[in-house]
């Protein structure tokens, strides 16, 4: 969170773009498709909010590092963007 604090969340979804209910988070719902092997995208909505996000989730070959790529806006309705790297540890 901006905050500082953590985030506790979870949810199970279908890789169909169909919304999944989200909880412990500043939006309502996820939406997830796999494009291919190693390659997803989803979409994170807040209903009634500012806050909407669509981002590309990729893992490598090696399957050791996914990195997560977002845009959209956030909270207060102002331009979000960011990269994630994670290492499979």
């Amino acid at each position: 969170m901006a905050d500082g604090s953590s985030i506790n969340s979870g949810y199970t979804a279908k890789y169909d773009g169909s919304p999944s209910a989200m909880e412990g988070t500043i939006w309502d719902t996820i939406s997830v498709k796999q494009v291919d092997d190693d390659t997803f995208t989803n979409e994170s909505k807040k209903a009634g909010g500012s806050y909407h996000t669509i981002a590309q989730v990729k893992i490598s070959a090696d399957g050791k590092t996914m990195t997560v790529t977002s845009k959209g806006t956030n909270a207060e309705g102002k331009p979000l963007n960011s990269t994630f790297v994670y290492e499979k540890q």
